[in-house]
């Protein structure tokens, strides 16, 4: 599949959702927030993956997840993924792009409109496979990282 095709299939789908009981809203935004987690997490291409993560960050901002901890999880997996180890630059790009969205995801906590309540908020344990990061990373991503 590529980004486009996978964003007006999500499209499809979104419009389709507004139609349907609440009930199965949510049942069917959970499978739909799991296709869009293995795109993130198995995707071919680098576009497909951060359009996959794109996503599930609209998606946790509109307030629209059940469990905001399991967008977090993936995010942060696909960031410290080993095809994401080698030090080049398309890697370097995707790892900053999903620390950038990592940072965008806690915007549904802040005040003053919060979408999710604290409680709501993942544990620091998600977020310390990103710790050895911070010796490989130049300074913009250190920074990023620890904005995070």
């Amino acid at each position: 599949t590529t980004p486009a095709l996978l964003t007006k299939t999500v499209n499809s789908i979104q419009h389709q959702l507004w139609e349907l009981p609440a009930k199965e809203q949510a049942l069917n935004r959970k499978r739909l927030i799991t296709t869009l987690s293995i795109h993130v997490l198995q995707g071919t291409s680098e576009t497909l993956r951060l359009e996959a993560a794109s996503w599930l960050r609209l998606l946790l901002q509109a307030g629209l997840v059940t469990k905001p901890e399991e967008i977090f999880v993936t995010l942060v997996t696909a960031t410290v993924h080993p095809r994401l180890e080698e030090n080049k630059t398309p890697a370097v790009r995707e790892q900053e792009a999903f620390l950038h969205l990592i940072f965008q995801c806690f915007w549904p906590f802040r005040f003053p409109y919060p979408a999710y309540s604290w409680e709501a908020f993942p544990t620091n344990e998600v977020f310390y496979p990103l710790a050895p990061l911070l010796e490989q990373a130049d300074s913009d991503m250190q920074d990023t990282l620890m904005s995070i």
